[in-house]
């Protein structure tokens, strides 16, 4: 394989296992971005393959770990502290996704992207105390997606409530992309509070939600 290959996409392999993962750690060391999101029911691929991953793809910026059943809260610290992250892609994880440690870890962060997340975040309180502590953004955010969170209390609704973490934003004036799509909890009045939280927001996604903003005199 060409040891300069930066880009390695092979979503949706059936039979993608160790063997491969780790040969492909040890040909392309300048890989920055890899995508292995397979369906959770046919991943054969295990922390020990990952663990190789992260100690020897030093430049991997970008990550897309959609569908991996195997992946865990404690995982995910353990082995991919170290890694210098841009972009962070998760889909439907089975899993808590520890917020603070994402943001707390990934200061570069460009992009970040969360689909379908687990049905206990249904309850509100605990979402607000996740985006306070978790959540205050960095400032190389551009790109900020939650989506599919199909919950009347989710965290979108936390968002509407508490306004977060969308006014920290307004200290840094950087986010242009948010994607807050299938979200049945967005509302007018949420929506009118992005356009004065998100002064440079240039792309804005709400594909079937509820909300149907209207221009209030």
């Amino acid at each position: 394989m060409n040891h300069c290959l930066k880009v390695f996409k092979c979503s949706g392999w059936l039979n993608f296992c160790d063997e491969y993962l780790l040969a492909l750690a040890d040909s392309v060391p300048l890989l920055e971005e890899l995508d292995i999101s397979i369906n959770m029911f046919a991943s054969k691929v295990s922390w020990d393959a990952m663990e190789a991953i992260a100690g020897k793809l030093k430049k991997l910026r970008r990550l897309h770990i959609s569908g991996q059943n195997m992946i865990t809260c404690g995982s995910f610290r353990t082995y991919f502290t170290d890694l210098s992250l841009e972009k962070l892609s998760v889909d439907h994880p089975d899993f808590d996704m520890d917020f603070d440690f994402v943001l707390s870890n990934y200061q570069d962060l460009v992009s970040l992207k969360f689909v379908g997340l687990p049905m206990n975040f249904r309850h509100p309180d605990r979402n607000r105390n996740i985006l306070v502590k978790s959540l205050a953004l960095p400032s190389s955010l551009q790109e900020l997606e939650f989506c599919r969170l199909n919950v009347s209390y989710g965290l979108c609704y936390s968002i509407a409530q508490a306004c977060l973490p969308l006014r920290s934003v307004k200290n840094h004036d950087h986010l242009q992309f948010l994607n807050l799509c299938m979200n049945p909890s967005l509302d007018d009045e949420m929506l009118e509070k992005l356009t004065h939280i998100c002064p440079n927001l240039e792309f804005l996604h709400v594909t079937r939600s509820q909300a149907t903003y209207r221009r209030r005199n």
